[in-house]
């Protein structure tokens, strides 16, 4: 009877183990802003995140972004519009910097 009950217990563990899956780790995205722009933004936003005020040369800290199409706005002082789109995706950890250019213009680069 015990080599009944311990062969049964060999094959629960046996099929348990084996049809175990792997934990899926999803995205972690974020995202910051660095303004080499010779003008403070008035604001600046990401999809819904927004970043406030960013001060000439300043770089704000990381804030958390999901994975996916985001559209851009910001306004530099004085009424000039940034405004267009990014993408973030990729399995994993990810910090992606969006500089902000001498003209306005802006560009994403993965840290």
């Amino acid at each position: 009877m015990r080599k009944i009950i311990s062969f049964i217990f060999i094959i629960v563990m046996t099929i348990t183990i084996s049809c175990s899956k792997d934990e899926i780790v999803p995205p972690d995205h974020s995202v910051r802003i660095e303004n080499n722009c010779p003008y403070d933004l008035s604001s600046f936003n990401v999809g819904s995140h927004s970043f406030g005020h960013i001060n000439t040369l300043e770089t704000t800290t990381f804030q958390d972004i999901e994975e996916g199409t985001h559209s851009i706005t910001g306004t530099i002082v004085g009424g000039v519009s940034i405004f267009g789109s990014i993408t973030v995706e990729g399995d994993g950890k990810h910090e992606w910097t969006i500089t902000i250019d001498f003209y306005g213009n802006f560009n994403i680069s993965e840290n």
